[in-house]
């Protein structure tokens, strides 16, 4: 039956094709079988049609209409890309104005290391003292807390301002070592930064031989 169909559609197109129709339109109907004609029935105007001359060379293809799901995704795709585009125009113009700044600041790459290690000598310089700062912290805890033992080897009660004491010096010595785990951060931030500057100056400079 299938085949006896596409036979007379078939012979239906060289008819309109020997008649001296000028252009046929072909679609493809809802069972799946090719249809040709003068024109497009409505039901089948949004699919894809082919536009045929008397010699039944395909002349124009009409793409089929786009479902709502297809184009909400093309938007979709379109809008993704135009972000990307902006974010890697952004990361662009960042690294530019980096770069006139580096190049302004510095005229060799040695400098860079000397401003590193000058500032790098700064952070050494608050960690030494407050390295002090936290033995002596330290030293005072294990004093207070060996009073503290005694009394209580001898059954005495302990003073309450003895545990106030105590209590303070361990907030102090958590907050010193903080602060020395922060500014050893921050100075390992530091030298990456300035290290990082130095090969972004010597490709800049490489760039302009």
């Amino acid at each position: 039956m299938r085949i006896f169909r596409a036979i007379l559609l078939f012979s239906a197109t060289l008819f309109y094709l020997q008649s001296g129709v000028a252009a046929i339109k072909c679609w493809t109907n809802n069972e799946g079988y090719r249809e040709c004609g003068n024109a497009v029935p409505p039901e089948y105007a949004q699919k894809e049609t082919r536009t045929l001359n008397d010699r039944g060379v395909t002349t124009a293809i009409k793409q089929r209409a786009k479902t709502r799901e297809e184009l909400l995704r093309e938007q979709q795709m379109l809008t993704a890309k135009e972000s990307k585009a902006q974010e890697e125009k952004r990361k662009r113009d960042e690294q530019d104005a980096k770069d006139r700044v580096l190049l302004s600041t510095f005229l060799k790459p040695e400098e860079i290391l000397a401003a590193r290690d000058r500032k790098i000598a700064v952070f050494d310089g608050y960690l030494e003292l407050s390295q002090i700062t936290l033995n002596n912290l330290n030293e005072k805890l294990n004093y207070e807390q060996s009073k503290v033992a005694d009394l209580e080897r001898q059954g005495q009660k302990v003073p309450e301002a003895a545990v106030t004491e105590i209590n303070s010096l361990r907030k102090q010595i958590k907050d010193k070592e903080h602060f020395i785990a922060q500014k050893e951060l921050e100075k390992q931030q530091l030298r990456e930064k300035y290290d990082a500057d130095h090969k972004r100056f010597i490709e800049l400079m490489e760039r302009q031989r």
